[in-house]
């Protein structure tokens, strides 16, 4: 049974909201906006303020024995990608012992410089433990850096198993900013335009950007990412 009915990305380009032809797998422009808010004693402010903006290709990664449009859909007028994961679901390769996944992966390999990643996720309520958004690379981890949602308190980010970095966020719209400065070793995050913490990578490597749904512990792991956006600082 497929779970999305309609069409997503074919081989041949779309033409964006924008007015401007982009690729299958070239994300569209995104208006550019900026904020500066008080919150509390923490000052919101534009993360990406300074840094310069990236066209990345991507591709998806799937379990193998099933179509992407059964996991996957994407909604050009908003500009969202959902994914959807089963417990149960096969790798994303054919005898792969590695956990399935619904993700996308971008086209961004980096081994220096200051690397962003920018996007509103929805997590939808019930997805447990699924791993949403990482930095990919690392000498002691496979990544340098990871973003699992979990079932506490009304669905809470996680950094790994360890720091929560915010919570509530069970079908709520959460803006995500990941910074990744691969010459010092330092990964920012930002949740609403608020720094809630500098963690150490994993060591030097190539990296890249992934994001959508790394294994689940939920019959089903359901979350939203749009206006997804990449920057460059030098």
């Amino acid at each position: 049974m497929k779970y999305f009915q309609f069409i997503i990305f074919s081989a041949i380009s779309i033409i964006t909201g924008y007015g401007h032809h982009v690729n299958d797998n070239e994300l569209p422009a995104q208006p550019h906006y900026t904020a500066e808010i008080l919150l509390g004693n923490k000052q919101a402010f534009d993360p990406t303020s300074g840094w310069t903006e990236q066209q990345y290709t991507f591709t998806f990664h799937k379990p193998w024995n099933v179509n992407l449009n059964e996991r996957h859909r994407f909604d050009k007028a908003t500009n969202t990608h959902t994914f959807l994961l089963l417990k149960g679901d096969a790798s994303f390769q054919q005898n792969s012992t590695t956990s399935p996944r619904c993700e996308m992966r971008v086209q961004n390999d980096y081994t220096s410089g200051m690397n962003q990643f920018e996007a509103d996720y929805k997590v939808y309520k019930g997805s447990q433990h699924p791993i949403i958004m990482q930095v990919f690379g690392g000498t002691t981890s496979a990544t340098a850096f990871n973003m699992k949602a979990y079932d506490e308190n009304e669905g809470s980010f996680k950094h790994y198993d360890s720091k929560v970095l915010q919570t509530g966020i069970y079908d709520k719209w959460q803006h995500v900013n990941v910074i990744h400065n691969a010459d010092s070793g330092k990964v920012m995050v930002y949740i609403n335009k608020v720094l809630k913490g500098t963690f150490n990578d994993k060591g030097d490597a190539t990296h890249y950007f992934k994001c959508g749904i790394y294994t689940t512990r939920s019959d089903t792991s359901k979350v939203e990412i749009r206006n997804i956006r990449f920057w460059v600082k030098k």
